[in-house]
């Protein structure tokens, strides 16, 4: 995981401005910001400061590619055009603001204050300036707490919790429900004997919930509520947890996950606990190495973390799922800053951390590792893995082999990622394609000259082969039987180059003889069709399921810079037979055969019977290749690519798939929904990739001559993602779930 810095927001000096000189400093933290809330939908970060003034930051579209990190203009929470209005007396809170947080469903702003009252304000609405509209009082300390319960008549429960040693519970003053602005009026008090810290409501069940209060002295009490309160549960709160598994000093943070039944606190005592609700049992607990408390957290459902800062300004994420940390590093240059507030996006793709004067935003790339593959001196042209050969077997895992421009091919251990094997490239020509045949460890690599290799890995032999005009650019390989054992298959190999032509081999395997150590293996030219007028770039070969009455042998599908896609029978003749076109329907309602694509096909990907195509007019296009015809576009407004797209694979338990564009971007595909599941961002400009069922990760090489490895969710996050999305859709018009099952 890697972060980097987007853009850092500030109060812009002011000699005029009295927002913090007039403060004295409360204990040891400074005058500055005290309070921060991230409102996504609105793409706005807004601040409680410790004046009293509300301030809120439009958040910036920089792009993560600047050497530094620019900084915002502040933009002032009330109607007025200078931050002097901040501190005005009519609507501005008198003490400092200790907390801030939107109400779920009405996006109203809540602010709480050390002058012992809580501001509802109305901030996004279209036709007025931003507006306090209730100014609630009823506490006799600071309001340090507050949290929504949606339950019962709209817009359901207030509450907050004070230093006065109370929690209190509100509802909406009757008459109010048909009213745009709520009224809240008190309607029960927790009395308890400690300060409350924080507070949570969580409602797994309908009309009821559960609130869960955070104390100083280290324990967590429970409240049961009904949306019937008028015969509630339980009003006094109980001990939720053993007085073992309790923190040993002040809670000052608590955050659930409902979908998982799960609570998380921070704590004085320097930890992070999760906790799951309904037995009040700890599952893990995590301490501060750093030896200094977590100032707040931040809970990111989609990504399944929780993200904490800590005095000595380190950002620590921690997953609840592998259980350990996957960041924990100081992140602000020039200095170890407090942090005291955190926030993210949805999609846990950027993070936002409040320091007294300012606050930070930062891009996470996730999944990230690198291993340099030292040795290589040029650009790498494929990766893949195979089984190990009989000098290799103890080992047990598949080998990693790459080619590159340099003409070498490396085998690298799968333990260490050291070069274990080299096998040079003896021509003058250039390395230009790479693919494997399985079944014989058998690695083909193509070259600038039009050659073929065939790299005999057990024996360390190659033979090179003679056909094309020009660069080899692609390479397939293909068993025609309709079974492993049939006897009538056959292994074949297909090339493709920028004469547009295909040359078709086939590979002859002779068990050793009582006179030879080793298979003879021997590669055998089968014929050459004319089949695009401009260079190809990808091919696909597609068995005999497809249509086996009609294709016993299989298709092999070829596209490139003449924007076609051209599908070729397999058969014993010499030259391939057509089988036709792939068919695409243009914005004027007419069906072309010659433009599948508005730019360059750049490459191709199988699953079942759908063909996979990119290009560099940035879409990917699924096929159904039984019937010819175009099934989606999956494009920008899909959440796609916006620039040219590279590569494709599929993974094949699950059928997602995984989609490389030159922007660096990797994205991992429901493509039956037309939705990214998973996105990530890399430094390096890749060129393949290949998938690594074993390790669940993507091993790509780069332009750099290294191999980054890539670490995919785990498979259920996937599949949640999935279901979640189709749960909230309930199917959507064109969903390709009808196509699949029908197959």
């Amino acid at each position: 995981m890697d972060i980097k810095p987007l853009h850092s927001y500030a109060l812009t000096p002011n000699p005029d401005r009295r927002v913090a000189s007039d403060l004295r400093k409360n204990g040891t933290r400074p005058p500055g910001f005290t309070a921060m809330v991230v409102h996504n939908p609105k793409s706005v970060i807004l601040c409680g400061h410790s004046s009293g003034a509300i301030v809120v930051f439009r958040k910036s579209k920089q792009s993560a590619s600047v050497a530094e990190p620019a900084s915002g203009e502040a933009e002032c929470l009330l109607p007025a055009n200078n931050h002097d209005k901040l501190k005005d007396e009519k609507t501005a809170h008198k003490g400092q603001v200790t907390m801030l947080k939107f109400h779920p469903e009405s996006h109203h702003l809540y602010s709480c204050s050390a002058d012992r009252t809580v501001k509802i304000w109305d901030i996004f609405h279209p036709e007025h300036m931003p507006t306090c509209v209730q100014t609630v009082t009823g506490h006799g300390g600071s309001v340090v707490a507050i949290d929504f319960a949606t339950i019962g008549p709209s817009p359901g429960y207030m509450f907050t919790a004070s230093t006065d040693r109370s929690v209190i519970m509100w509802k909406n003053a009757e008459g109010r429900d048909i009213m745009l602005y709520p009224f809240y009026v008190k309607l029960r008090v927790v009395e308890l004997k400690v300060w409350p810290n924080c507070l949570v409501f969580c409602s797994a069940r309908m009309g009821q919930g559960d609130l869960y209060i955070g104390d100083s002295d280290g324990k967590i009490s429970h409240v049961r509520m009904d949306a019937d309160v008028k015969a509630p549960r339980d009003l006094a709160p109980t001990s939720w947890h053993t007085q073992i598994s309790s923190h040993i000093l002040g809670v000052t943070g608590l955050g659930a996950e409902p979908h998982e039944g799960l609570l998380l606190s921070i704590s004085n005592d320097t930890s992070v606990k999760l906790w799951e609700q309904a037995s009040g049992a700890t599952k893990k607990s995590l301490k501060n190495e750093n030896r200094c408390r977590f100032n707040a957290m931040c809970i990111n459902s989609f990504q399944q973390e929780v993200l904490l800062v800590d005095d000595l300004g380190w950002l620590h994420i921690w997953s609840w799922v592998s259980e350990r940390l996957v960041f924990s590093d100081l992140i602000l240059h020039g200095g170890a800053d407090p942090l005291y507030g955190i926030g993210s996006n949805t999609d846990g793709t950027e993070i936002y951390v409040m320091r007294a004067q300012s606050v930070d935003s930062f891009s996470v790339i996730r999944g990230i590792s690198r291993v340099a593959l030292k040795g290589h001196e040029a650009p790498i042209v494929g990766v893949g893995f195979l089984l190990p050969g009989k000098e290799e077997v103890a080992s047990g895992e598949e080998i990693l082999y790459s080619c590159a421009h340099d003409n070498t091919l490396r085998s690298w251990d799968p333990l260490t990622m050291q070069c274990s094997n080299v096998h040079r490239e003896t021509a003058a020509s250039e390395m230009s394609a790479f693919a494997l045949l399985r079944k014989f460890r058998l690695v083909f690599t193509g070259n600038d000259d039009g050659s073929l290799r065939m790299w005999v890995l057990d024996s360390g032999q190659h033979s090179i082969t003679t056909g094309h005009t020009n660069t080899v650019s692609c390479i397939a390989t293909a068993w025609t039987g309709r079974s492993i054992d049939d006897p009538s298959g056959r292994d074949l190999v297909f090339t493709c180059g920028f004469d547009g032509d295909i040359l078709a081999w086939e590979v002859s395997f002779q068990p050793r003889r009582a006179d030879s150590s080793d298979d003879q293996i021997r590669i055998l030219p089968v014929g050459r069709t004319k089949a695009h007028k401009a260079e190809i770039l990808c091919c696909a070969y597609f068995p005999s399921d497809v249509n086996p009455a009609r294709f016993p042998n299989g298709l092999l599908v070829t596209a490139g810079n003449d924007l076609c896609i051209k599908k070729w029978q397999v058969s014993d003749r010499h030259e391939l037979e057509p089988a036709g076109h792939l068919e695409c329907t243009l914005p004027d309602g007419f069906t072309s055969t010659a433009t599948c694509h508005q730019d360059s096909i750049t490459s191709m990907a199988v699953d079942a019977n759908f063909l996979f195509t990119s290009s560099a007019d940035c879409t990917i296009r699924i096929w159904d290749m039984p019937g010819s015809f175009l099934v989606r576009t999956l494009s920008e407004a899909e959440g796609g690519h916006s620039e040219p797209v590279k590569a494709l694979l599929i993974i094949p338990s699950e059928g997602y798939l995984v989609s490389l564009c030159v922007d660096m971007s990797i994205k991992v595909w429901d493509y039956t929904q037309a939705r990214v599941l998973w996105e990530t961002r890399t430094d390096d400009e890749l060129s393949c990739m290949v998938y690594d069922e074993r390790k669940h990760n993507l091993v790509c090489g780069t332009e750099d001559f290294t191999v980054v490895t890539v670490d995919l969710p785990e498979m259920s996050v996937l599949n949640a993602r999935r279901d979640d999305a189709s749960g909230r859709e309930g199917g959507s018009e064109g969903d390709m779930d009808d196509s699949l099952s029908s197959e």
